[in-house]
């Protein structure tokens, strides 16, 4: 099908197979390294996402666009019912769209506070850093 519109409908199932991990995403920068602004994602099932990170935290969809070049813009999600209010929880927010919270850093691996000299690329704690640990103990953070 190509032109026409997305449904509600679709978008949510969409939302809801992110969030059960059916569809996955891969963004195209680092969502931390952008803190404040749009971060792209690329779904498993063709879909592309934009999504407004403010300051470490899931804001809203600006913009999803289907394989066959269907878009929603901002504007139409948000006068949507039941997507224009989705904001998925704190740990769907991490777990899925790799965004940790408001003005938090995590490690991308082992999901501890980053403390300020860890929070750039590649977002990794001393411990999960490539030459810093043994490697063969076991991380235990407090979340």
């Amino acid at each position: 099908m190509m032109g026409g519109n997305i449904t509600e409908d679709e978008l949510i199932a969409f939302l809801k197979a992110i969030e059960k991990g059916v569809i996955l995403l891969t963004p195209q920068e680092d969502p931390q390294q952008v803190y404040a602004g749009n971060v792209t994602y690329l779904a498993s099932n063709g879909w592309r996402m934009v999504v407004f990170n403010d300051a470490n935290e899931w804001d809203y969809i600006d913009q999803v666009t289907t394989p066959d070049q269907r878009v929603l813009a901002f504007e139409e999600i948000e006068a949507m019912p039941e997507a224009g209010q989705y904001r998925p929880d704190a740990a769907a927010a991490w777990a899925c769209y790799g965004i940790p919270g408001y003005m938090k850093f995590k490690c991308k691996k082992c999901g501890a506070a980053l403390p300020l000299q860890a929070r750039i690329l590649p977002f990794l704690c001393h411990k999960c850093r490539p030459g810093t640990g043994s490697g063969s103990e076991k991380v235990n953070h407090e979340r």
